[in-house]
């Protein structure tokens, strides 16, 4: 089982490198394949996502590619982490189903919806009279 969860791992990691959402299919690798609870499987996405995040940061202040000051940067997205944990261990498990499902199902609208319509660099020109 461990090599199954190495190989999921790696894969919502390239998934989430890709910026496909890794951390939503994270919750429901943990939630449907592992029996993860709910809560467990937002807080490791947390995990995930602060783990994630430190790479990022440090590839991108290596590279001089980031726009805003690194320490409150770095300082908020600790203390959103801090706060969401903070604020799962005290809800509902159906109730933070219910709007993570929400969530992904708004997520998934909204990418189909903009992947539907045409880019705004790529409008036919208009046909002259």
């Amino acid at each position: 089982m461990l090599l199954i969860d190495f190989i999921a791992g790696a894969a919502i990691a390239a998934c989430s490198g890709m910026g496909v959402g890794g951390g939503g299919l994270l919750v429901l690798y943990l939630v449907y394949a592992r029996g993860m609870g709910q809560i467990e499987a937002q807080g490791m996405n947390l995990i995930f996502f602060l783990i994630a995040g430190i790479a990022a940061l440090c590839l991108h202040s290596r590279r001089r590619s980031f726009g805003a000051p690194l320490f409150p940067a770095a300082a908020s997205g600790m203390a959103g982490t801090a706060a969401g944990v903070y604020v799962l261990g005290m809800a509902d498990p159906a109730v933070v189903r219910r709007v993570f499902g929400a969530l992904m199902l708004a997520s998934a609208g909204i990418e189909l919806y903009r992947s539907l319509r045409p880019a705004k660099g790529n409008m036919p020109a208009p046909e002259r009279e």
